[in-house]
């Protein structure tokens, strides 16, 4: 498993301490307090909770609509995939799971 942000800033502000060299162990405390507090408003999964089903739901509903229409999506790419990739690339929440409800 690769080390975290936090975790190395706390391995280097650990090693500069050890150092001796205070000022620099002060200023990645700072940094590792605030990569922390980043670490804990992310949400533990990417897959849970309603609206990443919802947009899961419109990415494939929206883009299963384009592909059925464009008869060139062979060549182009599917439409589904396409605004998936874009919705992730904003920071939207997507599910990989199929999309759950009352349908």
């Amino acid at each position: 498993m690769s080390e975290s942000k936090f975790q190395r800033a706390v391995r280097a502000m650990e090693a500069a301490h050890a150092a001796g060299d205070t000022d620099a162990a002060r200023e990645l405390a700072v940094l590792a307090r605030s990569l922390q507090g980043q670490a804990q408003a992310q949400p533990e999964s990417d897959d849970a909770g309603f609206m990443g089903q919802l947009n899961r739901g419109i990415a494939e509903g929206v883009g299963g609509l384009v592909d059925f229409i464009n008869p060139f999506d062979k060549q182009m790419g599917s439409a589904k995939t396409g605004l998936t990739n874009l919705m992730e690339a904003g920071g939207v929440n997507v599910s990989s799971d199929a999309p759950e409800g009352f349908l």
